[in-house]
């Protein structure tokens, strides 16, 4: 399974995104309450996420993209999949359709 080609549910962000939230973090408001959650999954050791975030701060924003990439791709794929499951009769294109409308239900 794969994604659709041009990607229509992939999110797209203005090209200043970053900049802005990383002045939005900067500045201590509530996104930055919100990144300090990100980083702090049950059971992992506070060195373990340390070294996470160092290797995500060394990444090339191409590397960056290739894993957010690789995140769609699974999450595409899994979708698919548990349409299939919950739905046998599917065939490739009513999956496909389905799947597509999840993806866009998950902006709302």
């Amino acid at each position: 399974m794969t994604a659709p080609p041009g990607r229509l549910f992939a999110p797209r962000l203005p090209a200043n995104a970053g900049s802005c939230i990383a002045r939005t973090l900067a500045a201590g408001g509530p996104a930055a309450q919100f990144s300090r959650m990100l980083y702090a999954p049950e059971g992992v050791s506070p060195e373990v996420i340390q070294l996470q975030v160092r290797r995500y701060r060394e990444m090339s924003a191409a590397e960056k993209l290739a894993c957010a990439d690789a995140l769609w791709e699974l999450a595409w794929d899994a979708t698919q999949a548990g349409i299939r499951l919950r739905n046998p009769a599917y065939d490739d294109a009513a999956v496909t359709r389905a799947a597509r409308i999840a993806f866009n239900r998950a902006a709302d």
